[in-house]
């Protein structure tokens, strides 16, 4: 009924279906009940079984999907009498789950083929596509108390696999996530589901407005309480309501700690509040946004610059003690992460992510990391949310995939103080499941089992050099080389890179490019006894001094490092040019560049 309401918003019997779903925003029918308000939670989780087998794990593919029929399990696993014939299928598993100490947990699934887990509606593990049993992991920071927990997972033939662990605060390995600290919540579902049908319905502006009044007041609600405000005409509704609306929200905010109010749903209220206080005149409005955005703290949207391995913000400020949130969307070719860390740790956590295995996602376990994102590939982004440190400083964060830290990098200044003025002048409307465009779509993360199969004899034959050319473009790779006096200077010239390397070292090179750093390119970290650390390759001693270049994307851009000043010199033993060039090109379009950089010119 509730899913029909779109079509129906427009139907003579639009108000009598109103007071229909009205019933159900407030109490689900008896048996239905959570431990919200007195009523109570069933153990176990509610499985939705479809078939044939979805094109992919995503929640937005099942949500369009009809199940076949509806399970029950104490767990996540594939151990149901109605998959015994079934080769192609998928399965939704949903419940609630209960967190008794706050932190940050890592959570994992094991599938063949994908799977995706879901905490509060955001994607926490990505282990989709079609695939032999892998394993994927990710980490989100949960308060104590309950959280909505979704898995999906879909099986397209062949061998079928599923597992899901996680990781408390302070194990130091993963474990059977435990089916006592999971339950189906019918109750709270069928009422945001009741919900969201009445803010599509059409009209019904004052009665909203009271709906999310009770419903803030709620605390559970609070998410789908801002969506209904959200859907509110402010132009046809009562301005007296519109003020009690926006003095409950208020309130119910204030009352929250601060950890509390860098959640996503408090971030929603807020953006509706916004949109309340928006209709005062113009005096109180600009005091009833102060307060708001005094209450949601700093909300700061970072970007990657396409093929400059870079952030598009350098630095922004935060006030001490309060609420942070950071959107960060990857737009780039390749993989990246933002890992914010403590002042003066950032060489140490980049080298350290250099030694880490991909499994790691690249962020070493160390004090020196405060917060962090996931590895973010081509087109995904992930919000992140904290109190800002309650000691003034410097704090730089950075990308610590392989490669990455030293140029991808940029400091969040931790003031005492952020006047309005200053937080409205970096303060970014996003929200945190905005849709980024990448350059290129992500293929697959290749390693050299995958590809060397491909360089039987005579593989180079036939290849498209212009596409191999388009390539070492659309790659990055001309960002910091030339071939054939086309590209830049930054780093190597790769014209004879033919006469060194062919075939497969070629391409162990390119995917691997530590393996052989010649000197003149090495990379150093200087501790020096009045500054941060310098980091770059030597191009010119002269004496007293030294010309270091901290980045080849950046040739012009020399330091000078006076000698006086080192403390110690590390040899970081690792090559500038980062991995993970390749991830957006088919296995074609890297023949294609391995062709061309093996090449004769006419």
């Amino acid at each position: 009924l509730f899913a029909a309401v779109p079509s129906l918003a427009r139907d003579a019997h639009c108000v009598a279906l109103g007071d229909r779903i009205r019933q159900f925003m407030f109490r689900a029918p008896e048996g239905m009940g959570t431990e919200r308000g007195g009523e109570r939670a069933a153990a176990g989780l509610e499985v939705s079984l479809y078939e044939p087998a979805p094109a992919d794990a995503e929640l937005e593919t099942f949500d369009a999907l009809t199940p076949s029929t509806t399970l029950r399990s104490a767990g996540f696993g594939l151990d149901f009498d109605a998959l015994a014939n079934i080769d192609s299928f998928g399965l939704r598993f949903e419940g609630m789950l209960a967190i008794e100490r706050p932190g940050r947990y890592a959570f994992a699934t094991t599938s063949d083929d994908g799977s995706r887990l879901y905490i509060d509606g955001r994607c926490v593990v990505d282990n989709d596509g079609p695939h032999s049993e892998a394993t994927a992991s990710g980490e989100v920071d949960l308060l104590a108390g309950a959280h909505r927990i979704a898995v999906t997972f879909f099986e397209a033939g062949g061998a079928e696999s599923l597992a899901v662990s996680w990781r408390a605060p302070g194990a130091a390995e993963f474990e059977p996530l435990p089916a006592a600290a999971l339950t189906s919540d019918h109750g709270f579902a069928l009422r945001v589901a009741a919900i969201g049908a009445m803010a599509r319905l059409a009209g019904r502006d004052d009665e909203k407005l009271s709906a999310a009044m009770r419903l803030v007041g709620e605390g559970a609600f609070l998410e789908p309480a801002a969506k209904l405000l959200a859907s509110v005409d402010l132009e046809r509704a009562s301005p007296s309501w519109i003020r009690r609306a926006f003095g409950a929200l208020l309130a119910h905010v204030e009352g929250l700690s601060p950890e509390r109010r860098t959640l996503p749903a408090v971030a929603a209220a807020l953006d509706a509040g916004r949109g309340l206080a928006r209709t005062f005149d113009e005096g109180e409005r600009a005091a009833a946004l102060a307060q708001l955005d005094e209450l949601g703290g700093t909300t700061i949207l970072i970007r990657t610059l396409r093929h400059e391995m870079r952030y598009d913000l350098g630095e922004f400020s935060v006030e001490a003690g309060k609420p942070v949130a950071i959107v960060f969307q990857n737009n780039d070719v390749m993989p990246h992460n933002l890992v914010v860390t403590v002042p003066g740790a950032m060489a140490r956590v980049g080298a350290a992510a250099e030694l880490l295995a991909s499994g790691a996602g690249y962020v070493p376990r160390t004090d020196d990391v405060l917060w962090y994102t996931r590895l973010l590939l081509p087109g995904e982004s992930e919000r992140i949310a904290f109190v800002a440190p309650e000691v003034p400083g410097d704090h730089p964060y950075v990308c610590t995939y392989p490669g990455h830290w030293r140029v991808m990098n940029g400091v969040m200044h931790v003031v005492a103080q952020l006047d309005a003025e200053a937080r409205l002048a970096q303060q970014t409307a996003a929200e945190s499941n905005a849709e980024v465009e990448p350059a290129r779509a992500f293929v697959r993360d290749w390693t050299l089992d995958d590809l060397v199969p491909l360089l039987t004899d005579g593989w180079d034959a036939g290849r498209s050099l212009e596409r191999g050319a388009a390539m070492f473009d659309a790659a990055g790779c001309i960002k910091c080389h030339t071939v054939e006096g086309e590209g830049a200077i930054g780093g190597p010239e790769l014209t004879a890179i033919r006469e060194k390397y062919r075939d497969v070292e070629l391409l162990r090179h390119v995917l691997e490019p530590s393996l052989d750093v010649a000197d003149e390119y090495k990379f150093y970290i200087w501790e020096v006894d009045d500054g941060p650390d310098v980091i770059g390759r030597v191009l010119a001693d002269a004496g007293d001094t030294l010309r270091i270049l901290p980045t080849l994307l950046e040739p012009d851009k020399v330091v000078t490092l006076d000698k006086r000043t080192i403390v110690e010199r590390f040899d970081t033993r690792l090559s500038p040019m980062p991995t993970g060039l390749l991830v957006t090109l088919t296995a074609e379009e890297i023949l294609d560049l391995l062709g061309f950089l093996q090449s004769t010119k006419d």
